[in-house]
């Protein structure tokens, strides 16, 4: 069954400070199906490692292992871990048992890896036991048996899986006399139908019931012989002297108590010497023998002969070998997460602490970057994004017909970049003492006679030609068909809606705003809404003519024989003739206006070229009387609320980085003392046959049971209470967390809780067996 060539396993290869030690040194040797082998062998011989070597716990240097149909040149964990589960069942002298879990659990486990039912698992458990005599025990803790029976609930996990080989390292080292020689039977009976591979340091153990004796000495095979004269029933005669047998004489004197059994044929001489230090016995008489017994001797003086537990003799069932299942079964994993794992749910309060502190701060953070640089720009622009706002100012009056001049040449610039020039109807022109007010559109309540007397003034808003509205962006209603029909874009309509005002509360939807009146100054007819768009600007459409209409300062100009003010009211009131009269000197009206007031608006796609032109043109006309600026009003509102939060940003992003690595951090060296304290159980699992994937999946079953329980619900509990922040008035404007942000930071809480934790278990089960602790 297992044939092992020039296998050569050395310690401390790498390591030059320590002496290298070859544990096997290019040993050949081959055992059969069956029978009891044991291996014997001086402290740091080499025997343990062999078998560790055979079995998979430990990886060796060169040669070749072959076992059954598996080939192994060289160490391979997963054929290897295929190998534990289907050909071979451990016994170790610390048991190696799970001591929280009860004897059928224990015993269970050694089942997990195979294609088999639940029912047909209980059975197999249910017969072994019962054939060992512990079938009473199957629902008490491991902890609280003796150690005779962990050893038999040891030796019942290996029976009920059928294993090929069975593996015993110092199966009877920490039992009594009485179970000793149970055990020993036990093994005797099981080496008919299997192969065991034992490592004893009792020589009379294994000239009494094994068949095969193989010493071991500095890693190499010193002997191998067969046993014939097997006879496991002078075990008793051979290893102990009862002294019930003989008759005792007893002697007592200052500090002596003296026992002498058996009858002498002749007189005892002897002489002890006490030297402060240790005893010196001398027998006088030359011939006798003496042998001195030490707590290590073989041959033990017991007070009676130890009896071995008596019991129906019951025939050991032999189970045929069983499938090993590689599938991942969901519910065999949370089982397996249960039994491995199951403190990290109870225990580690700290670690939950920690769950919910990251999950709120990641989230805070969040909602703090999103609401800075993805802000809702309607609570602080208030201007057309498209307006690039030019002004012409002079430094002495003398200078005065020049800048009309320059202002001129700008607008025919401007012009032949096909930029539109619109009249800023939102600049108050002064004319000593009068001041001429921008335009004012206001509306009145509805519905309420008690509250149509009452009208507010909408703010923060730019008046757009209608021309440059396309059709498209209308959302409800229709375009302009008059002179005194508006559409005003829905973050306005919106602002009206969700304000909380007298007027404001009096319009409750897009319809109730769909042909409301307008008023405005110095107007008597009141304009109309007809229609909504969605332009994303804080913009209402008008149309040209009365945009320039409403422009107060237009009474200053003069147009054929009246003011441009009273053509501008014959147009936007029907007269067609003087429409179209106007309509060719529009661009030369428009000039003129503008070139004296010095100032209007460039409606444009690239403010920023728009700007760039300007200065171009500032520059070449080298006027240091004329000053001329550019900018865009929405732009420069937009860079001011960046560098208003920026600091503030700066520092969340700083804290926030140093508390996800602390996280993260914290999350990894938790989990590995969380793994450490649990490295016996995943050993203990391994021996039997559990896949590493297998315990991977279990782990972050428990780790994502543990960050759902804990995570879920204070991330749920965050967004209810932003939500309710976000309805309240005074911050509702400032808090933007959408939900796929809401839902990317729930996934970042998992990753970073995942991640980190992930690492711990993937170095451990990277690692040998023997390198997770003792297996003695």
């Amino acid at each position: 069954m297992i044939h092992v060539k020039h296998l050569q396993k050395t310690f401390n290869k790498k390591n030059s400070k320590m002496k290298e030690i070859k544990a096997i040194n290019k040993t050949t040797i081959s055992f059969g199906d069956s029978g009891l082998v044991c291996i014997l062998g001086a402290s740091g011989s080499g025997k343990t490692t062999l078998l560790n070597v055979i079995s998979g716990m430990d990886d060796f240097d060169s040669g070749q292992i072959v076992i059954d149909d598996y080939q192994l040149d060289k160490y391979s964990p997963t054929k290897y871990e295929l190998l534990r589960a289907s050909h071979f069942g451990f016994i170790f002298q610390n048991y190696l048992l799970l001591e929280e879990n009860t004897v059928e659990d224990n015993i269970k486990l050694a089942l997990k890896p195979f294609e088999i039912s639940e029912a047909e698992m209980k059975e197999r458990c249910s017969s072994v036991m019962d054939k060992l005599g512990i079938l009473h025990l199957r629902s008490r803790l491991v902890s609280q048996l003796s150690g005779g029976q962990k050893q038999r609930v040891a030796i019942a996990r290996v029976i009920v899986k059928g294993p090929k080989i069975i593996v015993a390292d110092e199966p009877t080292g920490n039992l009594d006399e009485a179970n000793t020689i149970n055990v020993l039977n036990l093994l005797k009976e099981l080496s008919k139908e299997h192969l065991i591979l034992m490592v004893t340091h009792d020589q009379r153990a294994a000239s009494c019931y094994a068949d095969r004796i193989i010493t071991i000495e500095k890693g190499n095979v010193i002997s191998d012989i067969a046993n014939e004269s097997t006879n496991y029933s002078s075990y008793l005669e051979d290893s102990f002297i009862c002294l019930e047998n003989y008759e005792k004489q007893t002697l007592k004197g200052s500090g002596i108590d003296l026992s002498f059994y058996g009858t002498p044929e002749h007189e005892v001489q002897m002489r002890i010497v006490w030297t402060g230090s240790r005893y010196y016995i001398e027998l006088l008489s030359a011939d006798t023998q003496a042998v001195l017994l030490s707590k290590d001797s073989e041959l033990r003086l017991v007070e009676q002969m130890p009896k071995p537990e008596e019991e129906e003799a019951k025939e050991l069932v032999n189970y045929p070998p069983l499938t090993v299942s590689q599938r991942t079964n969901i519910q065999k994993v949370k089982k397996l997460a249960n039994k491995m794992f199951a403190g990290l749910s109870k225990r580690y309060f700290y670690l939950k602490l920690v769950f919910i502190v990251v999950t709120l701060i990641i989230s805070v953070t969040a909602c703090v970057f999103f609401t800075v640089y993805r802000a809702d720009k309607t609570t602080f622009i208030t201007e057309d994004s498209h307006y690039v706002t030019v002004t012409l100012e002079w430094g002495q009056p003398n200078a005065v017909v020049y800048m009309q001049e320059q202002a001129s040449e700008l607008l025919k610039v401007l012009r032949a970049n096909e930029y539109t020039i619109v009249p800023d109807g939102r600049y108050p022109f002064i004319i000593p003492p009068r001041l001429y007010p921008q335009i004012e559109l206001s509306f009145s309540g509805k519905y309420f006679t008690q509250v149509r007397s009452y009208s507010n003034a909408l703010k923060d808003y730019s008046i757009v030609p209608s021309e440059l509205l396309e059709e498209e962006a209308i959302l409800y209603g229709s375009s302009p068909n008059s002179a005194y029909d508006i559409v005003v874009d829905k973050w306005l309509a919106d602002r009206i809606i969700e304000a909380n005002d007298v007027v404001w509360g009096t319009y409750h939807s897009y319809d109730d705003l769909i042909g409301c009146n307008v008023a405005a100054q110095d107007l008597d007819t009141p304009l109309v809404i007809t229609g909504i768009c969605d332009t994303g600007e804080p913009s209402v459409y008008m149309d040209r003519y009365m945009l320039l209409y409403l422009v107060q300062w237009t009474t200053r100009f003069s147009y054929n024989d009246g003011t441009l003010r009273e053509a501008l009211g014959q147009i936007i009131h029907g007269n067609n003739d003087m429409k179209e009269t106007f309509e060719e000197d529009y661009e030369e009206v428009l000039n003129n206006c503008l070139s004296e007031v010095g100032r209007f608006l460039v409606y444009t796609e690239d403010p920023d070229a728009v700007i760039s032109l300007v200065n171009t043109f500032k520059e070449e006309s080298q006027s240091e009387d004329i000053r001329i600026k550019a900018y865009s009003t929405a732009a420069d509102q937009l860079r001011s609320h960046d560098a208003k939060f920026k600091t503030i940003v700066i520092n969340v992003a700083i804290s926030f980085f140093f508390i996800m690595i602390l996280s993260i951090l914290l999350f990894y060296f938790t989990m590995g003392a969380f793994l450490e304290n649990r490295k016996r159980v995943i050993l203990i699992h391994i021996t039997q046959g559990i896949l590493r994937k297998q315990i991977l999946f279990a782990y972050l079953w428990s780790i994502l049971q543990t960050a759902t329980g804990v995570v879920l619900p204070t991330w749920i509990i965050f967004i209810f209470g932003e939500n309710i922040a976000s309805r309240l008035n005074v911050i509702k404007d400032t808090i933007n967390y959408p939900w796929w942000v809401a839902f990317g930071v729930l996934v970042l809480v998992f990753l970073t809780a995942f991640l980190p934790a992930v690492v711990p278990v993937l170095r451990m089960l990277s690692k040998k067996p023997t390198d997770l602790g003792t297996v003695e």
